[in-house]
């Protein structure tokens, strides 16, 4: 054989391999599209995820794949694989905004607040169509970590000029509420608040936000140590009357004591839960509205 027909019969060779297989992804790719067009998302995501493993490619076409599959697979419960699907869309893809909402999406859902962080992160700041969101996330992953310090320092440092820094935003005034809400809640200590009901009955849960359980914590100590105090000056220390106000007084007294440091753990825990509760519906939303 001649080296011009070697080389026409490599080239046919080739051409034929490369329209085979053009031609069996073009298959495989109506049949995945056919699965998820029925909402099949478990056959879907087996069937895409075997596709990313047979074929040879373009950078095109694994990023729409690498989409869909996240898509599946988070429909279908599995989040994890979800995530990692999404993960590697590549930035200049079509498909990369609504990855990385997704992906942030699923990292919240799965309270992954660390994860979620690294989302944001892993987009270039210059990213204009995700400039927003990004500074928006960082700054919403920071106060669901509890970090009001890295909260204030994204607020002063951020260069982004994104819409979040405007006056007028109001998901940027919700967050600033919120750190308020969470960096007051941290400044009060339980022991300062069982000191101070130490000092007088029930200032410390007045001290913890709870002004009303204060009175009704001062209200029966007050009244067993006037009682008590009573007994003691007509009976003496081994009057029965005093004997049992004393040790009821020792009991509403120190529990109201406990009551207080309590009230401030209490109201801590259901604050934090509460700011991360407006935090993540505010976030889950802006993402839904942006991946749309």
């Amino acid at each position: 054989m001649t080296p011009f027909r070697l080389l026409v019969f490599l080239f046919l060779f080739s051409a034929g391999k490369i329209f085979a297989q053009d031609s069996a992804y073009s298959a495989d790719r109506a049949f995945a599209d056919h699965l998820l067009k029925n909402q099949l998302h478990r056959d879907a995501a087996l069937q895409l995820g075997n596709m990313n493993d047979r074929y040879t490619l373009s950078p095109a076409q694994h990023d729409s794949l690498e989409f869909q599959l996240g898509e599946s697979l988070e429909r279908t419960g599995r989040k994890d694989a979800a995530a990692r699907a999404f993960h590697a869309v590549s930035p200049g893809s079509v498909f990369f905004t609504r990855a990385v909402c997704s992906n942030a999406l699923v990292q919240l859902q799965q309270e992954n607040y660390a994860e979620l962080e690294s989302v944001f992160n892993n987009v270039s700041a210059g990213d204009s169509a995700l400039a927003g969101i990004r500074s928006y996330g960082l700054l919403a992953a920071a106060l669901l970590q509890d970090d009001t310090a890295q909260f204030r320092k994204l607020v002063q440092d951020n260069s982004s000029a994104g819409i979040l820094y405007r006056e007028e935003n109001g998901e940027f005034k919700r967050l600033m509420e919120q750190e308020q809400r969470l960096r007051s809640i941290k400044k009060k200590s339980p022991f300062v608040a069982g000191a101070l009901s130490a000092i007088v009955p029930g200032l410390g849960k007045v001290y913890a936000g709870k002004p009303r359980h204060g009175l009704a914590a001062f209200t029966p100590v007050a009244v067993l140590g006037v009682q008590a105090f009573e007994a003691y000056r007509k009976g003496g220390i081994k009057d029965a009357r005093f004997i049992g106000y004393a040790s009821l007084f020792s009991v509403f007294y120190l529990g109201n004591i406990y009551g207080s440091a309590l009230t401030v753990r209490v109201q801590r825990r259901e604050t934090i839960n509460d700011v991360h509760y407006v935090v993540q519906a505010d976030l889950s939303f802006a993402l839904q509205r942006l991946r749309r």
